[in-house]
């Protein structure tokens, strides 16, 4: 019985995993588990959940002409 070398079957193995390999397991693996969430801070500076005021103002034009 011959004797096979671990290396040469962890090389021969890593030749299948390309990308798309790894995203169908990244993919099966967050419906299975589902997908962490991303937290986001809406609180403004002074702590409250009201939003910051927005002041749009017209533009004069430069008399430098």
């Amino acid at each position: 019985m011959a004797a096979t070398d671990p290396k040469k079957g962890k090389a021969k193995s890593l030749e299948y995993i390309e990308a798309g390999v790894l995203k169908l397991l990244k993919d099966a693996e967050d419906r299975g588990l589902g997908t962490a969430v991303q937290s986001l801070n809406h609180v403004s500076e002074d702590g409250s959940m009201s939003p910051t005021r927005i002041v749009i103002e017209a533009a004069t034009p430069d008399d430098d002409s």
